[in-house]
């Protein structure tokens, strides 16, 4: 074993319980508080592939993430039916009115930061395609937290996830030579 694996399984040791908790007796609205570091961790990943992000051009992307989470059918509102329990109180729009939203917002943005050589529309489909990549997956799964025995169905996937990826690093390590993306993951190989 490297230490990379020691490090990982550690961390996942330690995030594990409280992450149990969240997802099958604690709060929804914890969850809800959880996925807003981890929607700007996937944003500053998604568009860190091609560009560093500065907090002006950061911040639209911020404000579309938490209007897609707050909207939806069920959403964050005040239905104590889906155990929501009323923690705040929000008008919620329908997902494609935030969508639109969103993308006038970020249509705006982009031609206010506009850069010579970059095409507007290009820039703004690429950040407003990155947000709803990152902020609809986070919603659906507030939407199937809500529901019956929702919390032991994350949990399902998330393990799938995790078995998968695993299998993945051990089957690239044995029998892998190529390497696929070395510009974005160096260690990934396939044979």
């Amino acid at each position: 074993m490297n230490s990379p694996v020691i490090i990982r399984t550690l961390s996942a040791l330690l995030l594990a319980p409280p992450l149990l908790y969240l997802l099958l007796v604690g709060p929804a609205y914890l969850l809800f508080l959880l996925f807003i570091p981890v929607a700007m961790l996937l944003i500053s990943e998604w568009h860190g592939l091609r560009e560093p992000l500065s907090l002006p051009r950061l911040l639209p992307l911020l404000i579309g993430v938490l209007l897609i989470l707050l909207s939806g059918p069920t959403g964050i509102g005040t239905e104590t039916a889906t155990g929501w329990g009323g923690w705040v109180t929000v008008a919620r729009l329908p997902v494609s009115l935030s969508c639109n939203v969103l993308l006038v917002l970020l249509f705006a943005e982009g031609l206010w930061h506009h850069r010579p050589g970059v095409p507007v529309l290009e820039d703004v489909g690429r950040r407003f395609f990155g947000v709803l990549y990152c902020a609809l997956p986070l919603l659906l799964l507030l939407e199937v937290r809500a529901a019956e025995q929702g919390g032991l169905l994350i949990c399902f996937l998330l393990l799938t996830i995790w078995a998968t990826d695993v299998g993945a690093f051990f089957a690239g390590r044995r029998w892998g030579r190529s390497k696929l993306a070395p510009h974005i993951s160096p260690g990934k190989t396939y044979a």
